[in-house]
């Protein structure tokens, strides 16, 4: 069974960082702001079902960045891999008002412009340096995301989602204060709830 604390110096020490990253002592988070910056675990996952559970923080505005008024375009990184010059993933997207899921370079091209939405996703508004509690449950043939500990959204998972995990700020700033994967089986919410989207 694998797994990683990324609030865990140790363990931060061994993360693939791209872009200027700050691990903050006391208090064990780390935070990053603006694109191009990824935060990536040092195993792959994917082979086996496994769960993310994080606490993070978004910063709306930045005047460092100049994000303006445009929507956030943060999340969680799944999937990552090589492939030819560039790298691929899938993108957990947070935009401010919807949670959904992209693709970002399955074509071989730059990821700034090789991206593709996978579904409209669903309704999920976030305020400014508000913390929100993320448990992410990749199965093996559906992706299930808690907020808050509530359930927010169901998709169905690509067939290739194998690769390292973590997080990209892009139009925010992000501050994370607990970080942590691991392979293990879990129950499928729609086990549980009622109530559920399926994308």
């Amino acid at each position: 069974m694998k797994g990683e604390n990324f609030c865990n110096l140790h363990e931060w020490e061994k993360l693939t960082k791209i872009g200027p990253w700050a691990f903050v002592l006391p208090g064990h988070y780390f935070q990053s702001a603006g694109a191009h910056r990824y935060l990536l675990s040092k195993y792959v996952y994917g082979s086996s079902p496994f769960t993310i559970n994080a606490n993070v923080q978004f910063s709306l505005n930045s005047n460092i960045n100049s994000f303006g008024v445009q929507p956030i375009n943060a999340g969680f990184v799944l999937g990552w891999k090589m492939q030819g010059n560039n790298f691929s993933y899938y993108h957990l997207l947070i935009t401010g008002s919807r949670l959904m899921l992209e693709r970002v370079g399955g074509s071989g091209g730059n990821h700034a412009a090789d991206f593709i939405h996978l579904d409209y996703g669903a309704p999920f508004f976030i305020s400014d340096k508000q913390s929100h509690e993320f448990s992410i449950h990749v199965l093996e043939n559906s992706i299930e995301v808690a907020v808050d500990n509530r359930f927010q959204y169901q998709f169905s998972r690509p067939i290739d989602l194998v690769g390292m995990v973590g997080l990209r700020p892009w139009r925010s700033r992000m501050r994370c204060n607990r970080f942590e994967v691991v392979e293990k089986e879990y129950a499928s919410f729609s086990r549980s709830w009622n109530t559920f989207r399926n994308c």
